[in-house]
């Protein structure tokens, strides 16, 4: 990694850190400084336990602990890992190496990345030649090796929060509470590799209208979201995401199509069995206004005494991950503050009351599309 890079994001990290409207600058403790500066002076000298606390690393037992439970893996094995074949990473095992197994991860990281950068140049150049010295050649080597897929991912999220621009934030916050990757992982249709989601899609078989367009945006808007709304994604989910292309004669029902491909297995593994996504000439038109949609819609029970619920549409650019999720957690034992995310449970008739709240882009008028503007701003 360019070393210049580096101390230039550091030097922007520290001027806005230091600001007088914020804490102002942080000085070592004399005892982590004395430490420093013999790691600096003389590596040889440290023992192990001098390494992990300059590293901020946990215990031997709890670091092959994270290890086992990320790859199944030894520290010492994961290293060889990447040293030797760095291409076959995982995403999680890249941010456990360049982590350095530190215990900060998630928000529990921004205290520390708040204190480092609050040290004076001095102090963070010695704090750099100190984690240096305490790191093996391998370890120093495997970091090197896990940059490029590193950088790939950080590319990928910046394209991706371009393209919201500040959509999604508030969403991206109340979903780090739901552990549906977990949930599809352990699922029985998933192996080490592959973890299946996603839905049938059905498109109406008129010769005479192209769908190209809208397939090629809605593939581009699921890698966007899968992108940015995975802080930290199980590469098996992004994998085995799929928009399952259906064709779709009028003159049937779209309802009765569906439960006749579930009923006939037809409906690849893994994807979702109550719920599908349909376009049709609307939605197709949606593709030049400021908010594409796709429908959603599932079976319903027939009741004579309730009336039956119509299809919602759905932000092409949050069918993936947040659709899925939010369908995701009818399979969940949540608890309810979790269930009900945006005061609406996932259930089609929650799915239309949050779309009744949907105002257009330039406006104040109601859109009716999902997920509502004011929740995805």
């Amino acid at each position: 990694m360019d070393e210049a890079f580096l101390e230039r994001l550091w030097a922007k990290l520290y001027a806005i850190n230091t600001s007088p409207s914020r804490r102002g600058p942080l000085a070592l403790d004399a005892t982590t400084r004395a430490l420093y500066e013999r790691a600096a002076a003389d590596p040889s000298s440290l023992c192990d336990q001098d390494r992990r606390n300059i590293l901020e690393r946990p215990s031997r037992e709890e670091e092959e602990s994270v290890c086992h439970d990320v790859c199944g893996l030894t520290a010492s094995e994961l290293i060889a890992k990447a040293v030797q074949d760095p291409d076959s990473l995982s995403y999680r095992e890249v941010d456990l190496i360049m982590r350095g197994f530190k215990k900060h991860k998630g928000i529990e990281y921004m205290p520390w990345l708040d204190r480092i950068s609050r040290y004076s140049p001095d102090d963070r150049d010695l704090w750099r030649k100190a984690e240096k010295a305490a790191k093996t050649k391998d370890e120093l080597a495997a970091e090197e090796a896990c940059w490029p897929k590193r950088l790939a991912w950080s590319d990928a999220r910046n394209a991706a929060r371009e393209a919201y621009g500040t959509g999604g934030y508030s969403i991206r916050r109340s979903l780090m509470s739901v552990p549906w990757q977990d949930h599809i992982i352990n699922s029985s249709a998933s192996t080490k590799t592959l973890a299946p989601s996603g839905f049938v899609v059905f498109y109406t078989k008129d010769q005479e209208i192209d769908r190209t367009a809208f397939k090629a945006q809605l593939k581009k808007s699921v890698s966007l979201g899968l992108h940015l709304f995975l802080l930290l994604p199980h590469e098996p989910i992004i994998r085995g995401f799929k928009l399952h292309d259906t064709p779709h004669d009028s003159s049937e029902s779209l309802q009765s199509h569906f439960v006749t491909m579930r009923d006939a297995g037809g409906i690849p593994t893994g994807l979702r069995h109550d719920a599908f996504l349909y376009v049709d000439d609307e939605a197709s038109q949606s593709l030049n206004s400021g908010r594409p949609f796709i429908w959603l819609w599932e079976p319903q029970e027939q009741s004579e005494s309730q009336e039956q619920l119509g299809p919602v549409k759905v932000d092409i650019m949050y069918v993936a991950p947040l659709l899925l999720i939010r369908l995701t957690q009818r399979d969940m034992a949540l608890e309810g503050r979790q269930l009900e995310m945006w005061r609406c449970k996932p259930d089609l008739e929650g799915f239309h009351k949050a779309a009744a709240e949907s105002t257009s882009l330039h406006s104040a008028e109601r859109d009716g599309i999902w997920p509502p503007r004011t929740l995805a701003m």
